[in-house]
């Protein structure tokens, strides 16, 4: 048992106790103070709440004042509610038990279009998994600290609200190693804008002479992932490079290529060639494209299933992109600010309660978690 359960259970054995012979006491008229008994209970019942708040708050100073951080053995601060022994030089695979998958198949999701994109995550735990940090080296101009926190600030943001979402749709990377820009090709998309523009005979033909990216209902089986995605793009493309560019994803926010007005371009072109140029404008795009589709303001709010919808479409909880940009934010704002950082984090609402967890930590890691319960 817990220190102080005996101490915990006789105090509370005494209170009812003097409870019990309040009631039998002869010497109280009920009747000229028929009030007595709920003003009466009311205050043991604040009493013995303080009492049990008190030594269990007691308690868990014991974690928060402590004031140095036990060595660590990766050479990394570990991250919050990644068990001990886990980590590794490559990034973990998705599990059960992983709420920021980094697979290295793992396909990033376009926003608006990718409404049926559905990774089978279960939500039968709710620990940080592996989030891959921005300090690799590419061949093309990478994003600064210091140009999203310049970003942010122009915004209304935090750095960590445009790194969670930089974590989950790109895991923080808007260039292959060659130089190019990260895509994701839909064939489905594809599908619609050729069909739109070819004769019905010479579309069908098309199709049936490329079946890995001409078909009419989104499937993840032909997505190649990495450097394998120029091969689709690039058929595509010498068939008809409008479509192909706008059938595409591109870069750190994996924005859709036929998106090009609202992230603040007059042609898909452009959008495409300001993608290949740098990160910067990757992010720049992005910050044009939540104001067009109002949804800077849910950012902003962190109201993240609002904005998890907006961006990723109506399937977002199947996927579970709402939490996952939740624990991607927690863990960034962990490393952005100093001192003692406290984060509820609401996991289900439901009707009779709403359940979640809080995360305690001291600027460089994390010292203290528990569940907690809430009114609905």
């Amino acid at each position: 048992m817990p220190p102080g359960t005996v101490h915990g259970t006789i105090a509370l054995s005494l209170l009812v106790a003097c409870f019990a012979l309040l009631i039998l006491s002869k010497d109280l008229d009920f009747q000229k103070n028929p009030d007595f008994i709920e003003r009466y209970f009311e205050f043991m019942k604040t009493a013995i709440i303080m009492m049990i708040a008190f030594y269990f708050g007691n308690q868990s100073l014991k974690y928060l004042r402590s004031p140095v951080a036990p060595p660590l053995t990766s050479g990394n601060p570990p991250q919050p509610g990644v068990q001990e022994g886990r980590t590794s030089a490559k990034p973990v695979p998705a599990t059960l038990h992983t709420a920021v998958p980094v697979l290295e198949e793992e396909m990033t999701v376009s926003p608006i279009v990718n409404e049926s994109l559905s990774i089978p995550v279960q939500l039968a735990s709710f620990t940080m998994g592996t989030v891959v940090e921005r300090e690799e080296v590419h061949s093309s101009p990478s994003l600064t600290l210091a140009e999203i926190s310049e970003v942010a600030n122009e915004n209304g943001l935090e750095p960590a609200h445009i790194k969670a979402v930089l974590q989950v749709e790109s895991r923080g990377k808007g260039f292959l190693e060659d130089g190019r820009p990260i895509i994701l090709f839909e064939g489905h998309k594809f599908y619609q804008f050729l069909k739109a523009l070819k004769s019905e005979q010479e579309f069908d033909d098309l199709v049936k002479a490329n079946p890995d990216i001409l078909y009419e209902k989104w499937t993840k089986a032909f997505y190649k992932g990495g450097a394998k995605e120029y091969n689709s793009y690039d058929t595509a493309f010498d068939i008809h490079p409008d479509s192909a560019m706008m059938a595409t994803s591109w870069g750190l926010f994996q924005i859709m290529g036929f998106n090009y007005q609202s992230a603040g371009f007059d042609s898909v072109l452009a959008f495409v060639d300001a993608q290949k140029e740098s990160e910067k404008n990757q992010l720049e795009a992005f910050i044009h494209f939540l104001k067009a589709s109002k949804l800077l303001k849910p950012l902003q709010d962190e109201d993240w299933r609002r904005f998890a919808e907006g961006y990723n479409g109506k399937r977002y909880e199947e996927n579970r992109y709402h939490l996952k940009l939740v624990e991607a934010y927690v863990h960034f704002l962990q490393k952005d600010k100093a001192g003692m950082v406290a984060v509820l984090i609401r996991q289900s609402m439901l009707e009779k309660e709403t359940l979640g967890e809080l995360r305690i930590s001291n600027g460089i890691q994390e010292v203290f978690k528990c569940k907690t319960l809430e009114l609905p």
